[in-house]
C-alpha cells in the first residue's frame, strides 16, 4: 500500500485529540503583542492617510486659479550708465 492510498480515508480523531488540535491551532493562530502594536499603527497610519488624502482632495477641488496680470514696465527704474558721476564712488 503506498502513502497516498494509506491517507485516503477517513481520520478518526479523539475528543482529547481534536481538543489538543484545536488548542495547538488557537496557539499558532495567536497574535503577538508585537504583530498586535505594528497591526494598530499600520491601521493608524492608514486611516490617516486616507484623512490626509480626503482632505488634499477637497484642498484640490476647491482651489481657484487665476491669471497673472502682464508685467509692468518698469524701464523707466533702470538707471542709464551715461548719466552717472563717472563711475566714481567718492565724487
Amino acid at each position: 500500500m503506498d502513502w497516498a492510498s494509506h491517507f485516503s480515508g477517513t481520520f478518526h480523531l479523539s475528543h482529547k485529540q481534536y481538543s489538543e488540535l484545536l488548542c495547538l491551532q488557537a496557539s499558532l493562530m495567536e497574535e503577538s503583542m508585537e504583530e498586535a502594536q505594528k497591526r494598530e499603527e499600520m491601521l493608524r497610519m492608514y486611516h490617516a492617510s486616507k484623512e490626509a488624502l480626503s482632505i488634499i482632495g477637497e484642498v484640490s477641488v476647491n482651489t481657484h486659479s487665476t491669471p497673472l496680470p502682464p508685467p509692468v514696465n518698469d524701464d523707466w527704474l533702470k538707471v542709464s550708465t551715461s548719466a552717472g558721476s563717472g563711475g566714481s564712488a567718492n565724487g
